[in-house]
């Protein structure tokens, strides 16, 4: 297998970048799940995350009736905060790569840091952390295409899982400098 990004390739986004992502993600992800835009609008004037957003999310943000496939797509990116939480040392371990993060107790953490302090007070594992969960969902995800291709499951491996712990892991580590929009997946 190819070799991933290493700490003297490796451009890992600062605390507050991070937090940042974590907070659109979160707001865009509540919203794919709830459709509530009255509560989705309030979050993000209480976090002041108005700028957080990156073009897509603000699109999607804005829409008052997005297509079901977005709500579905957006919802799913809780993996992603699940992963942003983790490398903010705001979760101890990132759940089994066959299990759906526990959506209920990463809300808990984000709402118990609360707005004045969530981007403020962030700050990241260390690098080679980082780059070693880059480099597991990486071999996970390729794991899982693998069976997928060969008309295979593992009860081990999630596929929508390990892919959007994958994105997020590759923007943490600014694979290829891509932007949040653009963040591929590459096996």
């Amino acid at each position: 297998m190819p070799v991933v990004e290493d700490e003297t390739t490796a451009k890992l986004r600062s605390p507050q970048e991070v937090a940042k992502r974590c907070l659109a993600t979160t707001f865009c992800a509540v919203k794919g799940e709830s459709k509530d835009q009255e509560l989705v609008d309030s979050l993000i004037k209480d976090y002041s995350a108005t700028d957080c957003f990156s073009p897509d999310e603000q699109q999607f943000i804005r829409n008052l009736n997005p297509p079901q496939q977005n709500l579905i797509d957006f919802a799913w990116r809780y993996e992603c905060v699940h992963v942003f939480l983790w490398a903010m040392s705001l979760r101890n371990t990132l759940s089994a790569p066959n299990e759906i993060c526990p959506v209920s107790d990463d809300m808990k953490l984000i709402k118990k840091i609360g707005p004045a302090t969530f981007v403020a007070e962030a700050k990241l594992r260390a690098p080679e952390e980082v780059l070693d969960a880059a480099d597991l969902y990486y071999r996970l995800h390729w794991a899982a295409i693998e069976l997928r291709i060969k008309g295979k499951k593992s009860e081990l491996l999630d596929e929508e899982v390990v892919q959007e712990r994958h994105r997020a892991l590759n923007w943490l580590i600014g694979y290829l400098n891509q932007e949040w929009d653009d963040v591929t997946t590459d096996t």
